[in-house]
């Protein structure tokens, strides 16, 4: 019996969990916003000094709202149906060198063979990477 579906992206969102994978969520454009508000003030208000002034506060005021990193198991666990294929897929190509029939011999797998671990959490950053074009934090 193979693994469903299901079953891999629940390992998949485990072994993300405890390795504590994150990734980088672009949001410069926001933080660009935040800089460019605090410099337009500045400027108003007290000319040259206050727009260098206002850009640096604008820039600091972005720079702690802006969230920068997601954890990898919400990223799973929002993806898009045929996202989640490839990624089956390519978990697939690990599991099925391993003896494991079905979801909870694929956890028990995961918590008791580091090689199993190791592969399966290098296809998890590659598909990361590749297909959702997302750097890891």
């Amino acid at each position: 019996m193979v693994p469903s579906m299901d079953d891999v992206m629940e390992v998949c969102q485990i072994l993300s969990k405890q390795q504590d994978l994150k990734v980088t969520v672009n949001q410069a454009f926001k933080g660009g916003l935040w800089a460019l508000g605090g410099a337009f003030v500045g400027g108003l208000l007290g000319g040259r000094m206050g727009l260098a002034l206002g850009g640096a506060a604008g820039s600091l005021a972005g720079a702690t709202v802006v969230d920068d990193f997601r954890p990898v198991a919400g990223v799973l666990m929002e993806m898009r149906e045929e996202q989640k294929e490839e990624l089956y897929n390519s978990a697939m190509r690990v599991i099925s060198s391993f003896d494991a029939a079905d979801g909870v011999n694929l956890v028990l797998l995961l918590s008791s063979n580091q090689i199993f671990e190791a592969k399966l959490l290098n296809a998890l950053k590659g598909f990361i990477s590749q297909n959702l074009n997302m750097a890891l934090g």
